[in-house]
Formats: C-alpha cells, sequence, structure tokens
C-alpha cells in the first residue's frame, strides 16, 4: 500500500465533502406508497442519466476544487522548504506522486499450535524498514531511519522472535521440560536494530504530522462539554460501584476469613543484543549510542514476583573521524555486566502478621565502572539538537508535572500501607575525564568512587517502626592527569582527596504512632575533604574552564540551526494539562494535613574543609607521587561547618549554618623561625 501527504489530504477532504443525509423531525403526515399497476417509461440512457445525478448532487465539483485547492497549497508549502537532501529525480513537480515515507515489514510470520494439554505461539519479523524518501545519502539512496542491522545480504537473522507456551497443571509432563512447572511461558528474541535521528527529517515528520492535525476535524464547545459531562457521570458511577464492592468486601471479610486463590505460575524473558541509534544532521552526525546486551526475566510465583534486568555494555562515541576522544561512555575493565538489577516482589496477604525481618520488596543493584569525557562542546550541540525540535521540554515540563502528582499519591500510599523496601546498592560511580580541550593530552579527572546502600528495620517504642538507609560514599578523589595517545595516564597529582561519607536516613512508617517527629530524618558526617593545588594545578582548572567551556562546534555541524523553522510541539490542550497538573500538585500538597508538622530534617556536618597552597609545579612524571613538604605554602581549614534543614508538611522550611572555626597559617619554611606558631590541645 503507498500512501503519501497527498493522498491522505485527498482521503481526509474526499471524506469531508461528501453530503450525508441529515434526519428532520416532521409534522407531516406520511402517505402510503403504493406500487404503480404499469411501471414508468424511463426515457433518459445512461449518460443523461449520471448528468441529472451529477446536477443534484455535485459531488465531483466539490472534489475537484478541493483537490485544485488542496495541490496549490502543497506547492506552495514544498517550493518554500526543501532541503538540501531533497533531490528532484524523487519525484516532478507536476506529477500526484509525493513519495514521503515508507514502511515495510518484511517476512511476518506467525504459527498456533493446539495439543491435548498446551497451546504453543510462534512469531517472528525478519525486519523494519523506515524509509524518508525526501533525503538521500551520498550513495543517492533513500534516508534509511529504522531497519535491522544486517552483517550481509544473506543474513536471515529475525529481528523479532516472539514464542510463547500455555499449559496446565494437569499435564503429566508439567514438572519436565519443556513446562518446568510454569503454566504460561514467553520469550521475546530481539536481534539488532538501528534507528537515525536525523534533524531535517525528524522537523519534516513533524510539520507532516502538524498539518494532518490541523486538517482533521475539532471538536465544537458543545461537544466538548457533552464528553466532559460524560466523564463526570462515568466518575460518579464508579465511585457508587466501588462504594457497593467495598461493603460486599466488608459483609465477607465478617462472615468468613479469606480464601488465598492460587495465582497461574509465568516467567517471561526477553533480549535484545543491540539497538543503535545515531542522532545526526545534514552536515555531519553528531552522535552514535550503542546499548547491548540488554535481558529482562519476569518470573510470577503464588508467593512473589521476581524481575532480573542485566545490562552488558552502554557506549556513546564521537562518529568524527578527526575526534582525539571517540568514546565519550565507555565501560571500565572486561565486565560481563555493567548493570543489573534483581527485584523481588512478595504477595504477603493483608491479614499475614509481618515480623521485623519480613519485608514487601527487595531490590538489588549492581553497576560497574564506566568512563566519562566531558566537553561542552558534545553538551552544547545536543541541547541546539533537542532545543530545535521543542519537544524534550515540553514533554519533560508534562512529565515532570505528572510525576509530581504520582510521587505525592504514591508516598501516601506507602506510609499508609507501610510498605517495607529493603535496599542493597553496590553503585561504582563513574570516572569523569575533563579535558583542557578537545585535542590536549592534559585532564582533570573526578573519580566519584564506590556508593553502597543497604536497609534495615528496627522496632522502637517512641517511633514504632522506623526504616534505616545506610548510605556510604568511599574513594572519593579529584586529580590532575597527563594522558598518552592511547589514553592511558602516564601522569597524575592528587587535587582533592576524601574520607568516607556516611549518611542514615530514618522513615517512620507508622508516623502517626509520633507525630511530633519528622517522617523523614537525614543525617550525614564528613570527617575530612582535602584540597591541594599549585599553580600549575590551578592553571589547569583555569583552561579547563576557559577552552574546554568555551568551545563551539554548533555553527560548524549545525550550520543552519538558526535558519532552520522549529516545530512547537505544545498544544493548547497540552499546556492547559499542564497547568491543571501543577494545580492539583499544590492543592494536594496543602490539602494532606492541616497540622503543621515536620516531614523531613536533614542535619549534615563536615568535620575538617581543608586547602593547601603549593609552590612551584607539581611532578607529573609519575602517578599520584607525593608532593614535598618543603614547597608548601599556606593551610587553610574551616572546622565544624554544619547545616541543618527542616521541611513542614506546609511546603515551608528552615535552614541554619554555622562554622565553628577558621584558621589560615602560612607555611613557608622562611618565615617559621620569626614567625608566630599555632599550638596545637593534647
Amino acid at each position: 500500500m503507498r500512501l503519501s501527504d497527498k493522498r491522505l489530504f485527498q482521503i481526509i477532504h474526499h471524506v469531508q465533502s461528501l453530503p450525508f443525509p441529515e434526519t428532520k423531525n416532521t409534522s407531516e403526515t406520511i402517505q402510503k406508497i403504493e406500487p404503480a399497476e404499469q411501471p414508468s417509461q424511463i426515457s433518459l440512457s445512461a449518460a443523461d442519466t449520471m448528468e441529472k445525478v451529477e446536477e443534484m448532487t455535485p459531488v465531483k465539483k466539490i472534489q475537484e476544487e478541493q483537490v485544485n485547492l488542496l495541490i496549490e497549497e502543497s506547492s506552495s508549502q514544498s517550493s518554500s522548504r526543501r532541503y538540501s537532501g531533497v533531490k528532484n529525480d524523487h519525484y516532478d513537480e507536476g506529477s500526484d506522486e509525493r513519495p514521503f515515507l515508507r514502511l515495510s515489514l518484511v517476512s511476518m510470520l506467525a504459527r498456533t499450535t493446539f495439543k491435548t494439554y498446551d497451546v504453543s505461539f510462534d512469531a517472528s519479523l525478519a525486519d523494519i524498514i523506515l524509509l524518508h524518501q525526501q533525503f538521500v545519502t551520498q550513495s543517492g539512496e533513500p534516508l534509511r531511519l529504522i531497519s535491522a542491522k544486517k552483517h550481509n545480504e544473506n543474513d536471515d537473522t529475525k529481528l523479532i522472535s516472539v514464542h510463547f507456551l500455555n499449559t496446565s497443571r494437569d499435564n503429566p509432563m508439567f514438572k519436565r521440560e519443556p513446562y518446568n512447572s510454569i503454566e504460561n511461558a514467553g520469550k521475546f528474541h530481539f536481534s539488532k536494530l538501528e534507528v537515525i535521528l536525523q534533524l531535517e527529517a525528524l522537523l519534516s515528520i513533524l510539520r507532516f504530522h502538524d498539518n494532518l492535525i490541523k486538517r482533521l476535524p475539532t471538536e465544537t464547545e458543545d461537544e466538548k462539554q457533552k464528553k466532559r459531562e460524560q466523564e463526570e457521570e462515568k466518575k460518579k458511577n464508579e465511585q457508587q460501584e466501588n462504594d457497593k464492592v467495598i461493603t460486599t468486601v466488608t459483609d465477607k471479610e465478617k462472615k468468613k476469613p479469606d480464601t488465598v486463590v492460587a495465582t497461574p505460575s509465568l516467567a517471561i524473558s526477553a533480549e535484545l543484543e543491540e539497538f543503535r541509534f545515531i542522532i545526526s544532521t545534514e552536515e555531519a552526525p553528531l552522535f552514535d549510542i550503542s546499548v547491548g546486551g540488554l535481558k529482562a526475566n519476569v518470573s510470577q510465583q503464588p508467593n512473589k514476583t521476581i524481575v532480573n534486568l542485566i545490562l552488558s555494555n552502554f557506549n556513546i562515541y564521537d562518529p568524527n573521524p578527526h575526534a582525539k576522544y571517540k568514546k565519550i561512555i565507555s565501560q571500565q575493565g572486561d565486565a560481563d555486566e555493567l548493570l543489573r538489577i534483581d527485584l523481588i516482589l512478595h504477595n504477603l496477604s493483608n491479614d499475614q502478621k509481618k515480623d521485623l525481618n519480613a519485608v514487601d520488596c527487595n531490590v538489588e543493584v549492581k553497576f560497574a565502572k564506566a568512563n566519562i569525557v566531558f566537553l561542552f562542546k558534545h553538551i552544547d550541540v545536543l541541547l541546539s539538537f533537542l532545543d530545535t525540535l521543542d519537544v524534550a521540554k515540553a514533554a519533560l515540563e508534562l512529565a515532570s508535572s505528572q510525576y509530581a502528582e504520582a510521587t505525592i499519591e504514591n508516598i501516601q500510599k506507602l506510609q499508609e500501607q507501610a510498605f517495607k523496601l529493603q535496599l542493597d546498592v553496590q553503585f561504582n560511580a563513574p570516572n569523569i575525564f575533563v579535558p583542557t580541550n578537545s585535542y590536549s593530552n592534559e585532564a582533570l579527572l573526578l573519580d566519584l568512587g564506590k556508593l553502597s546502600l543497604r536497609t534495615k528495620f528496627l522496632q522502637d517504642e517512641k517511633h514504632g517502626l522506623i526504616e534505616q538507609q545506610n548510605i556510604k560514599l568511599e574513594n572519593v578523589l579529584a586529580s590532575r592527569v597527563l594522558l598518552n595517545n592511547n589514553h592511558d595516564i602516564e601522569g597524575e597529582v592528587i587535587l582533592l582527596d576524601c574520607e568516607i561519607l556516611t549518611t542514615t536516613i530514618n522513615r517512620l512508617l507508622y508516623p502517626d504512632q509520633a507525630k511530633n517527629e519528622p517522617v523523614v530524618s537525614v543525617k550525614a558526617d564528613w570527617d575530612l575533604v582535602h584540597f591541594k593545588l599549585s599553580k600549575g594545578d590551578f592553571s589547569c582548572i583555569m583552561k579547563v574552564l576557559l577552552e574546554n567551556f568555551s568551545e563551539n562546534i554548533k555553527d560548524q555541524i549545525v550550520s543552519d540551526i538558526e535558519t532552520v523553522e522549529q516545530y512547537h510541539y505544545k498544544s493548547a490542550d497540552q499546556e492547559a494539562e499542564e497547568n491543571k497538573l501543577r494545580e492539583t500538585v499544590l492543592q494536594k500538597q496543602h490539602e494532606s494535613h492541616t497540622e503543621v508538622t515536620t516531614t523531613v530534617r536533614v542535619r549534615a556536618e563536615i568535620k575538617t574543609v581543608a586547602l593547601t597552597l603549593y609552590l612551584g609545579e607539581s611532578n607529573m612524571t609519575k602517578r599520584r607521587q607525593d608532593r614535598l613538604e618543603n614547597l608548601k605554602l599556606a593551610d587553610v581549614r574551616i572546622e565544624a561547618l554544619e547545616t541543618i534543614f527542616k521541611q513542614m508538611n506546609d511546603s515551608s522550611y528552615k535552614a541554619v549554618g554555622r562554622i565553628k572555626n577558621f584558621l589560615l597559617d602560612d607555611l613557608r619554611e622562611t618565615h617559621q623561625s620569626a614567625g608566630v606558631t599555632r599550638q596545637e590541645k593534647q
């Protein structure tokens, strides 16, 4: 089926131009129609009859006028919006064919097998191809937006494969292969998919969608009002039904205990070999993003539900052939798993008594080390790309409003249900390299260390049941490094050294038992944060600020970024929905409690913040060599830096900060003999 934009508009206008019969209320008496004794003689030929019909209902004339008007509009729009990627040999200006998008689904297969004790279903799709026929590549082929990644033409790998097997416990082979005591088993396999997000092509698609929406018939005010009344009536009926159900359930609970219904066992596994998408413009590609080895498993049993998610690799490349740092984000080491998430949801009944160690949900997260190269030019180009589409901003605003409303409801539900969530997180935070510029071997390295989080539950007579999160951040440091041509570290000097940061978060699962205590209390302690800087280190930091953050390749890659027509994603209905969501969130925040109480209390303390200045240049020939003590210039220390923050349930807050002591020492050896020294207390 070939359906261009012009043909689609013709179909829409043709349907809209058809004069449909209308019902009218009449008080005239309907006369009985009796058949004539002799049929009337028709003296008109077939051609004369069609002409008379055309005079009565001029549908053909209306269609011709609509088509001519549409051709004029399309011609004026296409002449003013023509990209360099469009070639005239794709279509003729005077032709009725205007190729736009071409979607091909290659080799779709489906098969269902019914047996005595099971039903199996298999389906597959060899390839899905989406071509933009108004843009061509350098080889003269249409721009391929979506397609499967094939190694060669004879590669018969299926893009999507689905297998589903259903059986029952009556099956004599239920505990053996291939059932393995599972009633419903599903497997989904996705091979390698490539997506190209080309700026001008996306703009043309969004513009096509916008023009199509404008031509569709819109609802009148009466229809909108009628629709709102129907929705309100539907909500009232649903509320009445819910009240009836609650009453019925309450009566049943009084009469007899709950009966446990066995849940059918379910196992679903999905695997994605590789998902690659390229962000580009007509001038050059911007980013090459690859996600590989994504696996997900879901297992549902009568007493629990298990979810496993594994991500093997995630990489972002700079496709510029002259780029020095081609790997923007890459995995460090040869670990098989970059990210692993294990979730166990226990299906506990409402009347089941929970002991202290029983939890509703277990979450275990492991994240391997990754390397990130931070160049401001990449951030600038990405923001310009998104700003041109004007999609991300509107979508994020709507998503944030919806997320805020959902978060408030979920928090209230969790507090009412005393949902016990146990976390065990081992997060190897990434290394962030910040070069002085795109072609420099000198860079700043920020190692975010290792983050661990564990949950335990405490029983307190005053506060009731408490959920305690223990967070520990260790091995955090910043350094100045010198890289070789293979991006390996040759020389390194430490700029920031930190002790372990410990944070404790206590959440009251039954806040009504201790109304005078905060629902969430946070306590953070950091013993030492020590900065070490020399003249060369300070010069490197200034180079990063002046060179890295001032690089601009937007004009080279997206030369016509200012002239490209931006697509305004927001509509009046969407803006109204966003405003309504914001008002709902604010209203729920104010109506949740009438009494002003403390909801969050945070106390953070850093015992010592130190800054040591050194004379001369740092030794960059070795890694992490100790600095010479005789080159110390000065030492600045801030002792007992404490911050206390309180937030109330009426959105008001209070913050207090204080410093116990501030010291500045001159550590130059020439001034120590004649100067004043500070004696430490024993």
